[in-house]
């Protein structure tokens, strides 16, 4: 994690997060019913819910939650799970301005306000169809990118992963964290619930897509005052080669 004494407010919510622990899934029985009897609740709604109507490829739901894991497997990812990656995650699929001149944006994932101060920003390590470098989703598609603290923003995500490891790509939750806060002041932990959010749908996506990932706590904040984009890292989602059958 990249710190600075200069950091805004936001980035020290990161301890308290490090005193949560995992639960005991099949100890777990929330409202007195059994694991089971979600999971036959759940898989009765996927059989109905698709990830993407437009998109049927992806799958049901029920289907890519049971298949999910935080795994990384060798081997590179396709140019079309990128282009789709971005897609998904940036596309806007309704916005409105309220009386006061502020925009409200839809998307497959909540913002709190719909501000949706997090854009998904990615780097291709190994694509056949792709050149190693930075991607976002442009207004004519999808566009090759300068990112000034890239190398930062690599080096704190890999450092994240361990185990020298590298994988095929890195997506990541790129925030300019000033959105929010004008919408809402003290309000830093909107973008940690906004981040998780993001992430989760991410990892969720890239298993739709048949290609393994795992979601990396990884934390960049540009030195201040600075005029490059983005100005925070609020987390990663690594990925890896395909799913194995």
């Amino acid at each position: 994690m990249s710190s600075r004494a200069s950091d805004p407010p936001f980035n020290h919510s990161l301890l308290a997060a490090t005193q949560v622990r995992p639960v005991n899934a099949d100890s777990f029985e929330p409202l007195g019913f059994s694991r089971s009897h979600w999971i036959d609740r759940l898989e009765k709604v996927g059989d109905v819910v698709q990830i993407d109507e437009a998109r049927p490829e992806l799958g049901k739901l029920s289907d890519v939650l049971e298949k999910r894991n935080s795994i990384i497997e060798g081997g590179p990812i396709d140019r079309d799970s990128v282009v789709a990656l971005l897609d998904l995650l940036a596309r806007t699929r309704s916005q409105q301005q309220d009386a006061a001149g502020r925009w409200w944006r839809s998307r497959l994932f909540p913002s709190a306000g719909g501000v949706h101060s997090i854009e998904p920003l990615i780097f291709v390590n190994s694509c056949d169809a792709m050149h190693s470098g930075w991607y976002r989703r442009g207004t004519g598609g999808v566009d090759e990118v300068q990112v000034p603290d890239g190398t930062r923003f690599m080096s704190d995500a890999l450092d994240a992963l361990g185990n020298g490891w590298q994988p095929a790509a890195v997506l990541f939750a790129a925030s300019e964290p000033r959105l929010t806060s004008d919408r809402y002041p003290g309000g830093e932990s909107l973008l940690w619930r906004d981040a998780g959010v993001f992430l989760g749908l991410a990892h969720l996506l890239a298993t739709a897509l048949g290609h393994s990932s795992t979601i990396l706590g990884s934390v960049s904040i540009t030195q201040e005052p600075s005029e490059s984009w983005p100005s925070a890292i609020l987390g990663a989602l690594a990925l890896g080669g395909r799913i194995p059958a």
